[in-house]
């Protein structure tokens, strides 16, 4: 890629710099050529050489090059900063990345050693480096500031960690990294004595070559961490400087989290305990008097606190020491007083809602972790016991917090039967019975979401024969929400609280009724593989949640949940446009693309070709990847050093990497190659670009995949909403790598020489170009049977029978080209072909599962979810047809050069392969006979009138009335107008998706 071109130092005649900002390099190789001449100055040399590097010829191009390696052999060194930055511009597009690191870091290095005084060009220098990822030279530029400049505090801590990153790098020496990491950590523990010193002494100023702020402190607990050694960070955390609870005293909690999260990962559970108990027991000033710390109040603290304790009662005798092992339950009893007393220190109407909800929620732990202190929770009346008592208090609470239900979740799962009835079915509805306005809606959608999780639970099994009149299922739970949603659309205006919870909870009761309906629709219960276990898919559920998420985004059109529900939502019911524009609403920003664009881009080709190869995987998913990978490392990386925080700069470099090996980055490129492929078109770098060609079989790609967005409801034993609503397994190393090799398969047989390319000698331009596609297959086959050996579930069953095709076909050709008549029969052919027919005819059977000869839009709606299936025959078939057609034309070429046709194929290999070329057209033409006739479908006068009515009609098979009815009440709330409308905008992203895929290239 294109580096910035730089500007000619100042004191440059203007006629010099007119030419090279204009790049008219012909005329700037004259004037710095004599500018050269008559100066004898350095710097206009190499304007000249930079210069004639950018004609375009390949000898001056060299020139530029074989400069530097010149300086780098005779020792010599550039004499000033502005002629560095040309040579490295003019060697960018030239060299490889790895230039940098074996010629100009290396250059740079000499500068700062010819003036170790100029602060401005060591810093430029060092930053150069830093971007462009050569630790040893700026380690080396580090270590120089920091001995030129003893008294710059910054340049202490540069040098220490560029040589603690070297020593981790492979760029240092294996046998030095261990001498390289001892350094730097023998440095930093050199300043923090420094400062216990000073602490000590009580010295008013901090040293200079001491450690002085919380990044430092936070950079010597990594350092420390990294070594492994448990005993030598516990002697620091008890020390003055490294003390997590002093350094809470002073407004800081970074070090005491990073602390607990190290200890609880070895073990230490006594030292967890006491410094989460300490933390917790902090003060501070609040209006003249001690009050609990505000900062201390944190979640993750009392969730340490708790998980210690129980670990000390149950196991850790030495924590203490002396003491019967009986006592050791007393922790569990003076962690609840603990909570009772922070909660009884402070009035009610004078806490912060924070810290409420933090002492609130830590009593329900708790609750949970230790019970009834005393007595066994489950022999207690459900009525009676601590954990409902406690759950039940921070519900009364809490009920206005949004995040209310997202709390207690994991709680209510872990009740029992008796206790989930209670709280369910008897006390919340009363509570809700009682109270008035906000809190009345609020304790009721509350319940509602209970009682659906309570359905996705082992205990809701035996509570359903334990209710009295009361059903336990989803279609109560939709029927009780949609219920309260149309009262709450109905309230009139002037009651503001009213209108409040119409404002909070008309979301919430929407994506809850749509859950339950999906549920009924079957994906409440899906497979990895996107397949529904043991129930039919029911797609009118599945479009009227689709239809009642779309009711509701009129008024909340920015609601997260709903959004990325129904993007989820019209992908697999072959909706990609109308997808496309409820993403678009979400506007998902390039810097979290990485982690949000796999949600609605993953498998886009196969669902809609058409999206795949416009412009929006490269505008949203592939800029990204090619603005912050320009260089190897970002420019907040320098700017991490300018402000020292020390804590970015050793996460930038492992977020890089990630973001450099990513699925998601791989995924937008094959997306895309695909969908100009499917359509016969070809744009863009495609497999060329520089971030591909640096991914190897030994890259391990990382997956990094946000679904937090996502509502969750259910138990942690059932499959996320995500999961039941993808198209198929997540994004995985081995997914990415098998996709990667089909369109390098691909590339292979598609690959069209420019119509300016006339070779002197045709048959040697054949037989090299033969050679080449022989050993890329033998290559290919290789990586396809490493990769296919992961897991299962990792892939769509089509997948998998997809790339294990491409693997046979692959070994077909190697061993067909093999089987002249003058060599051995190959014994392995016919099985490989009758392999590759056997994968043809298992895709058409997984694409045709879903088809259906039922009455619009039923039967359309088949075929619109098997669109992926579809896809990998087009695929599968279209790969068969290029190995045929170049078996073929290799048998043509070797009859043409050898007439006695001892070069020739076996007949009975060629008719094998005819035999295959004929399964590949009758799959291509089965396929699109699927399309076509869908195409159609949708395209009759009146479809959308269709689609309205099989929305809004009752079905006739086992349907629930009261559902049916609340549903009509909502989506027919204001006529049939709006079903009209939405069914309008869904039949026209059906018929955009299947117009893109007429436009697939059949043959």
């Amino acid at each position: 890629m294109a580096s910035q071109q730089p500007q000619l130092k100042s004191g440059v005649d203007l006629q010099l710099q007119s030419a090279f900002s204009e790049g008219n390099w012909s005329v700037v190789v004259r004037l710095a050529d004599k500018r050269a001449r008559t100066s004898k100055d350095q710097y206009y040399e190499i304007v000249k050489i930079a210069a004639e590097a950018q004609l375009g010829a390949p000898v001056e191009k060299s020139s530029v090059v074989s400069y530097v390696q010149k300086l780098l052999k005779d020792g010599a060194a550039v004499k000033d900063v502005e002629g560095l930055e040309l040579l490295e511009w003019a060697c960018h597009d030239i060299m490889p990345e790895s230039f940098f690191q074996e010629a100009i870091g290396p250059l740079r290095v000499r500068l700062v050693k010819l003036a170790p005084k100029d602060k401005v060009t060591a810093i430029d220098c060092l930053e150069s480096c830093l971007l462009h990822w050569d630790l040893s030279s700026a380690q080396q530029i580090a270590a120089l500031l920091d001995r030129t400049f003893p008294g710059e505090h910054r340049f202490l801590f540069w040098n220490i960690v560029i040589t603690y990153l070297f020593s981790l790098s492979d760029q240092c020496p294996a046998d030095k990294q261990r001498l390289y990491r001892e350094l730097s950590i023998k440095q930093i523990q050199k300043a923090a004595q420094l400062s216990e010193q000073a602490l000590e002494t009580k010295e008013k100023e901090k040293p200079a070559r001491g450690i002085q702020s919380e990044e430092e402190i936070l950079l010597l607990f990594e350092m420390l961490a990294s070594r492994g050694d448990v005993s030598h960070v516990k002697e620091a955390l008890n020390g003055p400087l490294l003390n997590p609870i002093k350094e809470l005293h002073l407004g800081r909690k970074e070090v005491l989290l990073r602390s607990l999260d190290f200890l609880k990962e070895a073990k230490e559970w006594p030292l967890v305990y006491q410094f989460a108990r300490d933390a917790v027991s902090v003060k501070e000033d609040v209006d003249g008097q001690r009050e609990p710390s505000l900062l201390a109040c944190d979640w993750r603290i009392w969730q340490f606190l708790v998980e210690a304790a129980t670990h000390v009662m149950q196991c850790d005798i030495q924590y203490v020491l002396s003491t019967k092992s009986v006592e050791l339950k007393l922790i569990g009893s003076r962690v609840v007083e603990h909570v009772r007393t922070l909660l009884q220190e402070r009035a009610p109407d004078k806490q912060k809602p924070v810290y409420a909800r933090t002492l609130s929620l830590a009593a329900v732990l708790i609750a949970f972790a230790f019970g009834d202190i005393g007595r066994p929770a489950m022999t207690l009346k459900p009525s009676e016991s601590r954990r409902v008592l406690e759950l039940l208090d921070f519900i009364d609470k809490q009920h206005r917090s949004p995040a209310c239900f997202d709390d207690i979740r994991c709680f209510v799962e872990k009740l029992s039967t008796p206790e989930l009835k209670y709280v369910a079915y008897e006390r919340l509805p009363q509570i809700a019975q009682d109270a008035e306005g906000y809190k009345s809606v609020a304790i009721k959608v509350l319940t509602y979401k209970i009682r659906y999780l309570i359905t996705t639970t082992p205990q809701g099994n035996a509570l359903r024969k334990d209710l009295d009149g009361e059903i336990l299922d989803t279609t109560e739970v939709a029927h009780d929400a949609l219920r309260l949603y149309r009262s709450l659309e109905d309230i009139e205006l002037g009651d503001k609280s009213l209108e409040c919870a119409r404002q909070d909870f008309l979301p919430e009761l929407t994506v809850l009724a749509a859950v339950c309906l999906l549920d009924r629709g079957g994906f409440g219960a899906r497979d990895l593989a996107g397949n529904s276990s043991n129930r039919a898919i029911n797609y009118r559920d599945v479009l009227v949640a689709a239809m009642l998420l779309e009711h509701q985004l009129e008024k909340t059109p920015k609601h997260s949940g709903i959004l990325f529900l129904l993007v989820r939502i019209y992908l697999i019911t072959g909706c990609a446009h109308r997808a496309g524009e409820v993403w678009g609403n979400l506007d998902v920003k390039r810097t979290i693309v990485d982690s949000l664009g796999p949600i609605f881009f993953d498998r886009i080709s196969g669902i809609a070709p058409d999206v795949a190869a416009g412009s929006l995987l490269s505008s949203s998913v592939q800029s990204h990847y090619l603005n912050s990978l320009r260089l190897r490392m970002p420019r907040r990386l320098a700017d991490a050093f300018d402000s020292e925080s020390y804590s970015s700069i050793l996460q930038i470099p492992e977020h890089t990497r990630k973001l450099r090996t990513s699925c998601t980055m791989v995924m937008g490129y094959v997306e895309e190659l695909r969908g100009q492929r499917a359509l016969g078109t070809r744009r863009g770098e495609g497999l060329n670009s520089f971030l591909l060609t640096e991914i190897t079989n030994e890259t391990e790609l990382s997956v990094t995949v946000d679904y937090g967005s996502f509502p969750r409801l259910g138990s942690s034993l059932q499959a996320p909403l995500h999961e039941s609503l993808s198209i198929g397994p997540d994004l995985s190393n081995n997914r990415s790598h098998l996709a990667l090799l089909a369109e390098q398969y691909f590339s292979l047989f598609n690959f069209k020489a420019p119509p300016a390319y006339k070779p002197a000698n045709p048959a040697l331009a054949s037989a090299a170009e033969h050679t080449l596609i022989i050993e890329s297959l033998s290559r290919l086959s290789n990586s396809f049977n490493r990769f296919l050996r992961g897991s299962k579930t990792e892939l769509l069953p089509s997948e998998r029978i997809y790339y294990n095709l491409l693997s046979v076909l692959s070994s077909l050709t190697l061993d067909a080209v093999q089987s002249a008549r003058s060599r051995p029969v190959v014994e392995a052919i016919p099985s490989l072909v009758s392999s590759v027919t056997e994968s043809l005819e298992l895709l058409l059977d997984l694409a045709a599962a879903n088809q259906s000869d039922a009455d619009p839009p039923s039967g359309i709606l088949g075929t619109l979810s098997s669109l992926i299936p579809i896809s990998y025959v087009r695929d599968a078939a279209t790969a068969v047809r290029a190995v045929t057609a170049y078996i073929q034309a290799y048998h043509e070429r070797q009859t043409a050069r050898d007439r006695s046709g001892e070069s020739s194929l076996r007949k009975e290999v060629l008719a094998d392969v005819k035999k295959l070329d004929t399964a590949g057209k009758d799959a291509l033409k089965e396929a699109q006979g699927w399309i076509v006739s869908s195409r159609n479908g949708v395209s009759k006068p009146g479809f959308a009138h269709q689609l309205a009515r099989f929305i809004t009609e009752t079905p006739d098979e086992a349907a629930n009335e009261k559902l049916e009815d609340a549903i009509k009440k909502v989506i027919r709330r204001d006529g049939e107008g709006e079903v009209n409308i939405w069914a309008k905008k869904v039949v026209d992203g059906w018929r955009l998706n299947l117009d893109g895929w007429m436009q697939v290239k059949w043959e």
